[in-house]
């Protein structure tokens, strides 16, 4: 399988193959991220919010929703899966805390990942690594989605899935 990620800085000089990748996405260069609707949208475009109202009211002008708080509101994920739209599942969100608030972050993505599964929306995986310091290999992603609640197997077709929104938007 051909496996891809969505990161936040320019990957020039990351040598994919080292982490089981054949392709990077970078935010701003290949995909494209909003906060809110914008009548210049770009695509594939990433919308990027916690407000569930916005993201329901702007489904229609984004490839890929990207919904921070990892709420289990079902109007937006029965929402999102109808429209055939995709949740991002940034694992930067998860990494880049500690303690407590790791352990909140992890529960959060956790049972939102049980309510897509259950209401049958899709959802692709990547790191959002802001530097190569953030950058994990395939198996290393794998492993912390087991922890998260995926299986393997369901882990890389999140990872495998993403080109497939990406190509169909350019």
């Amino acid at each position: 399988m051909k496996y891809t990620d969505i990161l936040e800085f320019d990957d020039s000089f990351t040598e994919r193959s080292n982490y089981g990748f054949s392709e990077f996405f970078v935010v701003g260069k290949d995909v494209f991220e909003y906060g809110g609707f914008s009548k210049g949208v770009k695509h594939p475009a990433i919308m990027k919010s916690d407000d569930v109202e916005l993201i329901l009211n702007s489904l229609a002008f984004f490839d890929i929703i990207y919904f921070t708080r990892y709420e289990t509101n079902v109007e937006l994920i029965s929402a999102v899966s109808r429209k055939g739209k995709v949740f991002l599942i940034s694992l930067a969100d998860v990494l880049e805390r500690k303690g407590i608030s790791r352990a909140v972050m992890m529960y959060r993505i956790s049972r939102f990942l049980q309510f897509c599964r259950s209401y049958k929306a899709d959802f692709i995986i990547c790191s959002r690594a802001k530097n190569a310091i953030g950058l994990r290999d395939v198996d290393e992603i794998v492993e912390i989605c087991k922890i998260l609640g995926l299986e393997a197997e369901e882990t890389r077709g999140a990872l495998y899935r993403l080109p497939s929104y990406i190509e169909a938007t350019d």
